[in-house]
């Protein structure tokens, strides 16, 4: 099922990094083969985000930034045009995933606090 959140977005509009954190890994939110062009990052936590594990996908990410530490705001890629991977049938959007400690968590409430 769906984890996460969905924000719209507009195509090359700058996406920036919810949280503080080391950008562990470009991520895919399908197979290998399958609109592989779609893709987005994990960022771990450090600091006062420490314990957080971010995956947000449907955007160019950086490649540059992987391995590296980001700050909160920091660009890290530009909006996708989802119309290419899914017709106009979808909305353009990042997928926005946030885990604390590991577990799963509702991302509205959790980026209140941070």
């Amino acid at each position: 099922g769906h984890r996460g959140i969905d924000i719209i977005t507009y195509i090359g509009e700058p996406i920036l990094s919810p949280i503080s954190g080391e950008v562990k890994r470009v991520s895919y939110p399908y197979p290998p083969g399958k609109r592989r062009y779609l893709a987005g990052l994990e960022i771990e936590g450090i600091n006062e985000h420490l314990g957080y594990n971010i995956l947000m996908w449907y955007f160019d990410p950086f490649r540059e930034v992987v391995g590296r530490y980001v700050q909160q705001g920091q660009l890290i890629g530009i909006a996708q045009d989802l119309t290419r991977a899914f017709d106009s049938r979808m909305t353009n959007h990042i997928h926005l995933e946030v885990r604390f400690n590991w577990a799963l968590i509702d991302p509205t409430f959790s980026f209140q606090n941070i």
